[in-house]
Formats: structure tokens, C-alpha cells, sequence
């Protein structure tokens, strides 16, 4: 985790308090890394809270990342 982390925040220096917290996979055998990436984005008068779901499928090597419906933290 840290190391996405790290990772987020050098490609996005507007994100302040990055956590990555992964998810369960909700079936057997789904060998897909899930994970939701919370932030607070730089904005004024005040940050604002984010949320994205991300997945990375080793199968095709490929990363999907959507906004969260909540938009907001955990």
C-alpha cells in the first residue's frame, strides 16, 4: 500500500492524506487486486474528499480507477 501511495502522490500533487485500503475480492476465484484510494484534493477555501475504486486484473495487466459513487472518505 505504501508504495501506491507514494506513487499517487508524486503523479498527483494536488492529493493531500492519500490511504490506500484493499478490498475483499467478493468471489473465489477472482485473483483481481481491489482497492479504494481515498484523498483530500487541494482546493479552496477548503480540501475536498475523494474516492476512487481501483482494480488491477493480472490476467490482461490492466488498471481500471473510478470515482466512487460517495465521493467521499471511508
Amino acid at each position: 500500500r505504501a508504495g501506491i501511495e507514494a506513487a499517487i502522490r508524486q503523479a498527483e500533487p494536488r492529493f493531500r492524506a492519500v490511504a490506500v485500503h484493499l478490498l475483499d475480492n467478493s468471489e473465489a476465484g477472482d485473483r483481481t487486486l481491489r482497492l479504494r484510494i481515498d484523498a483530500l484534493v487541494a482546493a479552496e477555501p477548503a480540501p475536498e474528499p475523494m474516492s476512487f475504486d481501483g482494480v488491477v486484473d493480472p490476467a490482461d495487466r490492466g488498471v481500471r480507477v473510478t470515482a466512487t459513487s460517495d465521493g467521499g472518505l471511508i
